[in-house]
Parts: structure tokens; C-alpha cells; sequence
């Protein structure tokens, strides 16, 4: 009786037939007692159901009296479904949080860096709540490298409860000590040089001289000559080294810039048509709420809303995604709307290759044609105009090296 069973009374005045119906179909019975009119005995689960269908078909009255095993307890259940409820909710929760972040560990004495980590984390989604399995940790430990200067590497790994983050801090090598290919330092731009900052390699063009783009200003080829002597005279000797150049190189120089805009322009325009799409997102999976997306070009803003629970993320959301539809659209340019474009156009350059120089002046020429305008701009800047060039040392010659003494 794995499955637990019944207590039976039956009422009757003979049971000779119920007897021999029961050996009949083969159907177990346990504690069988007859007193008067009154037959007791117990059933396994299993049988309960042929039992019953036999007392009734012989015409005999029957009760349950009891029920023990699983039986009973499935019955405790059955009148209690609140508890039923709450036990397999307790214990979804419980398979649930065993695969959510409830703590983000980093592993750092440098509260700086433990501040950028879980700022980037935050911005990445990795929050409390955060469904574990749904994290690609390679994809998010790149991230972490890339975005925090202070860290060389970076590892995530998980825990009982949650993620765990180790990381490398970056220790600054010392000034001029680098490593690598023997390389020159070449003039980047046409100019004047004005302040010259060497730690490794030869100067080869002084101070306050000008240079065009491609000029050796630094060279990582060393030569070292030494002169002794003795009873035969003077005695020279040289050796050659290559070095990789370190320093940097400061001047002025001019840059000449050229920024056209077309009077024939395309327009992105908006059409003022509009759709809102849902899904509904459980887990890692994304269950479309509409039959189709709409044909065209759209601007799409997504909004999602997550109930949260005592601080944590619920695994499931309701996504709407709004589209604005906008069409590209010809549009003709008067000479000063075109000028203006061109002009933002020498705006952004400034602020994005031109925030390391100190701009010394700025002229502009303006030239027009049946086309378009051209913005043309020459800035005199002073910043670094030196940049590396490797090279590939020549292999070595033994005679090019002086004999050590007492050779």
C-alpha cells in the first residue's frame, strides 16, 4: 500500500457473495472482520475504486471510515487549498531566487573602482533581481575593461547569492621606461617645434626649428662613439643601438579644413503617425502581444515596466515599444541655412579633434557655387606634433662591437 488506503464498513446480511466476488478479481484486502451485520476491512488506493463499484452492484450499504498513508494526506490538502497554494508558491520562489543576483560582491579595497564597477554594472542592467542565467559574463567582463581605465582585467563569477567580481588594478609604469619595437618619432604636422620632452632616443632636429610632416625629429638608431689613446695614436670606436624613442613634441602649426554643404539635402521628417507595440517578457523569453509590426521607417523608445518586490525585480515585465514614423524627404537650401550647416559640421570637428590643442586663431574662407557652399577654415594650434614609427632593427654584425678587455 505505497500509495496509502481506505477503511471500509459495509452493512449487510450475508456477504458470501461479496466474499467470493472480491477472490474473484483478485483484489487485496487487509484486516477483514465480520461482526454481525457489520463487515470491516482495509483497502490499498489502487483497488478502492473496483471495490466500491462491487459492493454497489451487489446492493450493499458502505462507508469510508478512515484514510492513512498518502491518502490522508492529499485529503488535508484537498480541503485546504489556500496552504496547497502557498506551499507550491514558496517553493517556486524559492527555485526562482536561487537563480537571481541578490548581492553584487566586488572584490577591491579601491572604492573608486568599486563605485565605477557597479555603475556600469547598474547601466548594463546587472542589478538585484537580475536573472542569472541571462548574463553572458565574457560580454559583460569586456565591458567592465573597457569602460574603467583604473582595471587591467576583470573577472566575474557566481556565488550562493549572486555574482562575485574580482579585478586587476592597473599600476602605472614608471615615467620613460616602455617597452616594445625600436620605432623613430615623426613629425605629424608642418610647424615650428617649441618644446621637446625626450626620456629615450637622439635628437636629431634642435629646438625652434620648423619641420614638414614626416621628418625624423627623434631617432631610435643610437650611435655611441669612444675615443682612447695609445703608443699608435688615436683609436675610435662606435656601437649602434635600437631603442624605442620616448618623449613628446610640442609646436605650432597650422591645419586647413574644408566643410561643404549642398544646397540638395535630404530631410529626415516625422509623417505624425504612430504605433504602440507590446510583449510580455518572462524569464528570458519575449512573448509578442500583436499580430504584426508595421511597414516603414520608425524612431523606436522602449518602456518597461517591471513590478518590484521588497527591492528585487520580479522576472517577468510588460514591454511597449512606441514608433514614430519619419520619411526622408528633398529639401533645397538658401546660401545661409547651408552655411550654417557647414558651420555645425566645424563645430563638431573642434569639439572632437581639437579639445587636446590650444586653438591660437581661426580664419575662414567661404566659397559658393551653383552647388553648394564650401566653409573653408585654417587653424593655428599649438598641441603634440609628434607621433611613432616603428621600424625593424638590422640584424646585428659582431664587428660593429668592440672587443671587451683581456680578449
Amino acid at each position: 500500500m505505497m500509495l496509502g488506503g481506505i477503511g471500509y464498513e459495509v452493512y449487510g446480511d450475508s456477504f458470501d457473495r461479496l466474499y467470493r466476488l472480491i477472490i474473484g478479481k483478485n483484489i487485496p484486502v487487509e484486516g477483514l472482520c465480520e461482526r454481525g451485520g457489520t463487515l470491516t476491512f482495509r483497502l490499498s488506493a489502487e483497488h478502492c475504486l473496483r471495490a466500491e463499484r462491487a459492493m454497489r452492484k451487489l446492493g450493499h450499504e458502505f462507508r469510508r471510515t478512515e484514510k492513512y498513508g498518502l491518502v490522508r494526506t492529499l485529503s488535508f490538502f484537498a480541503g485546504r487549498p489556500g496552504l496547497l497554494v502557498g506551499t507550491a508558491l514558496s517553493c517556486g520562489l524559492m527555485w526562482y531566487y536561487s537563480d537571481v543576483i541578490l548581492i553584487v560582491d566586488v572584490q577591491t579595497e579601491n572604492d573608486a573602482i568599486r563605485e565605477q564597477v557597479m555603475n556600469v554594472l547598474e547601466d548594463r542592467g546587472i542589478i538585484p533581481g537580475k536573472y542569472i542565467p541571462d548574463i553572458d559574463y565574457a560580454v559583460e567582463e569586456r565591458a567592465l575593461k573597457k569602460n574603467i581605465d583604473l582595471i587591467s582585467w576583470a573577472g566575474i563569477s557566481r556565488t550562493g547569492s549572486g555574482i562575485s567580481v574580482d579585478v586587476v588594478e592597473n599600476i602605472p609604469a614608471e615615467k620613460g621606461i616602455h617597452t616594445g619595437m625600436p620605432c623613430d618619432l615623426v613629425a605629424c604636422e608642418d610647424g615650428v617645434i617649441e618644446k621637446i620632452e625626450l626620456y629615450e632616443g637622439q635628437l636629431m632636429i634642435p629646438l625652434g626649428s620648423g619641420v614638414v610632416k614626416g621628418d625624423t625629429i627623434v631617432s631610435g638608431t643610437v650611435t655611441t662613439e669612444k675615443s682612447a689613446f695609445t703608443t699608435e695614436g688615436e683609436v675610435k670606436t662606435s656601437r649602434t643601438d635600437y631603442v624605442k624613442s620616448v618623449g613628446k613634441i610640442y609646436g605650432t602649426f597650422t591645419r586647413k579644413m574644408v566643410f561643404r554643404q549642398d544646397f540638395g539635402s535630404m530631410e529626415k521628417t516625422e509623417t505624425g503617425r504612430r504605433e504602440t507595440l507590446h510583449s510580455l517578457k518572462v524569464f528570458s523569453a519575449e512573448i509578442p502581444l500583436y499580430f504584426q509590426v508595421p511597414e516603414g521607417f520608425f524612431d523606436a523608445e522602449l518602456s518597461v515596466k517591471s513590478p518590484v518586490v521588497n527591492g528585487f525585480t520580479m522576472p517577468f515585465a510588460l514591454n511597449e515599444v512606441t514608433l514614430t514614423e519619419f520619411d526622408y524627404r528633398p529639401s533645397v537650401l538658401t546660401e545661409e541655412e547651408a552655411l550654417d550647416m557647414a558651420g555645425e559640421k566645424a563645430y563638431i570637428y573642434e569639439q572632437d579633434f581639437l579639445k587636446d590643442h590650444r586653438l591660437i586663431d581661426r580664419q575662414t574662407k567661404i566659397r559658393t557655387d551653383k552647388n553648394g557652399v564650401e566653409l573653408e577654415v585654417s587653424y593655428t594650434l599649438y598641441g603634440l606634433m609628434s607621433r611613432e614609427r616603428e621600424f625593424f632593427a638590422p640584424r646585428t654584425r659582431p664587428e660593429e662591437y668592440p672587443p671587451k678587455a683581456g680578449e
